[in-house]
């Protein structure tokens, strides 16, 4: 999974095939995604937080990528399966 720092944390590229994948714990449903084509959907990490970087109101999540994200866009995920509180399944 590959990793950036920056705004003051770190920035986590989770595969789509991997965030679409059925698996125990938290789902979110209808979110737009902050998304890099070639890296995958973005979750920001500073120290034990993790954020999806994601909102149900796609002008909202537009505004976000445009502003935090350059070269990144949005898109729909109908079901992200995060699993336990991300940090266990995503590292």
């Amino acid at each position: 999974m590959p990793v950036e720092r920056a705004h003051g944390g770190e920035i986590h590229y989770i595969d789509l095939v991997w965030l679409g994948t059925p698996r125990n714990g938290e789902c979110l449903i209808d979110r737009w995604w902050s998304f890099k084509p070639d890296l995958g959907v973005i979750i920001h990490k500073r120290g034990k937080l993790w954020s999806p970087q994601c909102n149900s109101v796609k002008q909202i999540a537009d505004q976000i990528t445009e502003k935090l994200y350059p070269g990144a866009t949005t898109v729909l995920v109908p079901a992200a399966y995060l699993g336990n509180r991300y940090a266990r399944d995503l590292l």
